[in-house]
């Protein structure tokens, strides 16, 4: 019987019955690119293939890419997803090596003969919208070397259901696999399965940036208490959330949106930050302060990017 795939979807300000679009994006060679689709980083944690899944029908996607290193480089495209489909891209840099593009390389409609691509041994998988912890994660490692000719086995192990240190129930799922080649040498492979059941649900609540025009900023006794909420926050995703509803709920400052920036750890999350806090600056021709707390010139200038295609 033929499964049946609906997805109420909001999209803009119609309703909608969405379909089931995925993307699929090769990263680059590299351990230093970050992906972001809306201005939300989807980690990418070394994986060679990141796939995002439940994307609405028709959803309009802005993708930013940002390789950082020697030579730092980004991309900034929007993608439209039209159908039901399963759409495939690389990073790629090109043959100068000066300029980092997103390649469409193959589309394949969602129809009866549909086959879901074969991920290999090292991807993460995504919902779209919930960036904070992936669906599925797939790695391998190799413990030894084995020769040409070999045959495999395959040893699966109970799920089991773990509460980490947050409380949040764990899924973790193992397989062992091994190789055994004719001389007798072996590779060991172990591959690991992590979803996440439920977990603090502010991390995948979906903030939006705040709508209202901004006419004055907060002020100092306002500013003391709502940055004391960000304060007492004891890890960066709990501080990114924190700091996106100061930006939604106030308006500031760019010196005071920098000091929420400089909070963050991580340059993908002072990024991300970023982006979201421009519209509760009050004044901001003075956002370039912002430029301060980060550490390449290719993430500062994502972030422009962004904001002259959304904001000017």
């Amino acid at each position: 019987m033929k499964a049946l795939l609906s997805i109420a979807a909001l999209l803009c300000a119609g309703h909608i019955v969405a379909q089931n679009t995925d993307i699929i994006i090769k990263t680059p060679d590299s351990l230093d690119f970050a992906l972001f689709i809306d201005g939300k980083e989807y980690k990418t944690d070394r994986a060679d293939l990141i796939k995002i899944t439940d994307i609405p029908e028709a959803a309009l996607l802005n993708v930013n890419g940002v390789l950082t290193g020697n030579r730092p480089m980004t991309f900034f495209e929007r993608v439209e997803c039209t159908g039901s489909k399963e759409w495939y891209f690389e990073v790629v840099i090109t043959a100068k090596g000066d300029n980092l593009i997103l390649e469409l390389v193959a589309e394949r409609a969602k129809d009866k003969d549909f086959k879901q691509m074969d991920m290999g041994a090292d991807y993460i998988v995504y919902r779209f919208g919930k960036y904070a912890t992936p669906q599925e994660r797939a790695k391998s490692t190799v413990d030894a070397s084995s020769s040409v000719k070999s045959k495999r086995t395959k040893e699966e192990t109970p799920t089991m259901v773990m509460e980490d240190e947050d409380g949040n129930l764990v899924e973790k799922k193992e397989e062992r696999r091994q190789t055994v080649s004719e001389s007798g040498s072996s590779t060991v492979i172990k591959s690991e399965r992590t979803t996440t059941s439920t977990g603090d649900e502010r991390e995948h609540t979906i903030l939006k940036p705040r709508a209202e025009t901004c006419g004055s900023a907060w002020e100092a006794s306002v500013r003391e208490s709502q940055m004391g909420r960000l304060y007492e926050e004891n890890d960066d995703p709990g501080r990114l959330y924190m700091g996106k509803v100061l930006a939604i709920e106030n308006c500031m400052t760019a010196e005071d949106a920098g000091l929420i920036v400089s909070q963050l750890g991580t340059e993908s999350m002072r990024m991300e930050m970023a982006k979201f806090i421009y519209p509760s600056i009050v004044d901001p021709d003075n956002f370039e302060l912002l430029e301060q707390y980060f550490d390449t010139k290719s993430a500062w200038e994502a972030i422009e990017l962004y904001i002259d295609v959304k904001y000017k």
